[in-house]
């Protein structure tokens, strides 16, 4: 195991030089249109053994590994669950756990409100495809469209939606 964790170091090492020449090479020709915001050397990493510490899989399974020791999961929703967590103990549970609806759940949600959109884990059933809905919790009131996915259950990881109307809690400034 710590033969591993060194040659992962060792090989990180040796990758940033290319790293940064794929990112030189990704800047140069990035569409700033398509892609407004520029890369970083992280996204070039294939090595990185510190990068997955506050990654989304892991603040995700965090997140989920908190609300279930709150009960607050969804019975629909643990179809993941076992997936959902296997990063759980890289990263601690954001802030806001979930948003809910009675047919979707939004895993630690980022809000981008200049954007005016929502980034999570979208954990979902078939009635909420294609519907306008309404998210709550922590105050906040969110609505957004779900859109049609194929089975009854879905799981969209990164997931990022438009806010078509927001109520936030009156503590929290624009």
């Amino acid at each position: 195991m710590a033969n591993a964790k060194l040659r992962h170091e060792e090989l990180h090492e040796e990758e940033i030089p290319i790293s940064i020449l794929a990112l030189q090479q990704a800047e140069m020709n990035r569409d700033r249109k398509k892609h407004p915001d520029p890369y970083e050397l992280k996204d070039f990493f294939c090595w990185d053994p510190h990068g997955d510490k506050d990654s989304v899989d892991a603040v995700v399974g965090a997140a989920v590994m908190e609300i279930a020791k709150q009960k607050k999961l969804p019975a629909w929703a643990l179809f993941c669950y076992k997936d959902l967590v296997t990063n759980a103990g890289k990263a601690d549970p954001p802030k806001i756990l979930m948003l809910e609806s009675p047919s979707a759940v939004l895993i630690a949600p980022r809000f981008d409100i200049d954007k005016m959109k929502l980034k999570g884990c979208l954990i979902c059933k078939e009635d909420s495809y294609g519907k306008k809905i309404i998210f709550k919790g922590y105050g906040y009131e969110v609505t957004t469209r779900v859109p049609v996915f194929d089975g009854f259950y879905s799981l969209q990881e990164n997931y990022v939606t438009e806010i078509l109307d927001l109520v936030q809690p009156a503590n929290v400034r624009r």
